[in-house]
């Protein structure tokens, strides 16, 4: 068997009984044995006309959360035109979502970017990104694997595209499975409500009702953190 096809068997016989959290962390163990990064994200995208694009579910690895605390401050509201084109200052999230289903490769540190975006990606150490959006579904969710590199030597090149676009869809799919698994073990009457986090506040996975509760006590509160005070 092909190392590939063993990591693959692998990440979905962990999307049987782990931890959404525990999944995640095992996904990105395992990818980097395949394809070298720095730090990482696994997030889940939820679109609206009002809010543009949010976050609703965030994993981080070797990343701190105010890389994402801070990404909304630098990016500012990110929404879809007339054509479905993201319109956002974040040139490399724009071309994911113009390639969605494959992946995109960058060399942040050569890119033309407004003082405050390069000024964002140097705090965060992002010289390089390798980033995949799926692909586009009635839904108005969206899932985000991006793979960062620190180093400005390191590039991605095309060997490393071709085996994200392998293995990404298969990631995709493991992790619905161990969500709808999730769901069926913590089903309660309908008057409750889901969310799960991480130890560090980070939403793994949170249903619209808890969200709409938790604005009721924090109004200005939005994923993928839960409040500070909570």
């Amino acid at each position: 068997m092909d190392p590939h096809s063993k990591l693959l068997l692998d990440i979905y016989h962990c999307a049987a009984g782990a931890s959404a959290a525990d999944l995640n962390d095992y996904v990105l163990s395992s990818l980097k044995r395949v394809i070298v990064f720095d730090s990482a994200a696994i997030s889940d995208l939820e679109y609206s006309e009002e809010q543009g694009f949010m976050i609703s579910a965030l994993h981080l690895h070797k990343a701190p959360v105010e890389r994402f605390l801070q990404r909304r401050e630098v990016m500012g509201v990110e929404k879809l035109d007339a054509e479905g084109r993201l319109q956002s200052r974040d040139v490399v999230l724009q071309n994911a979502c113009a390639h969605r289903g494959r992946s995109v490769r960058a060399d942040v540190s050569k890119l033309q970017l407004k003082a405050d975006i390069a000024m964002y990606t140097r705090r965060f150490d992002t010289a390089h990104s390798l980033t995949f959006l799926s692909p586009r579904t009635s839904s108005p969710k969206a899932t985000m694997i991006a793979l960062w590199r620190a180093t400005q030597r390191h590039s991605y090149d095309d060997g490393h595209t071709i085996i994200a676009d392998n293995l990404f869809p298969h990631v995709l799919q493991a992790r619905q499975i161990n969500k709808q698994l999730a769901l069926a073990t913590l089903a309660e009457p309908a008057s409750t409500t889901i969310a799960l986090s991480d130890f560090h506040g980070c939403l793994q996975f949170i249903e619209p009702a808890a969200v709409q509760m938790l604005q009721r006590e924090w109004s200005d509160w939005r994923p993928p953190v839960l409040p500070q005070k909570l």
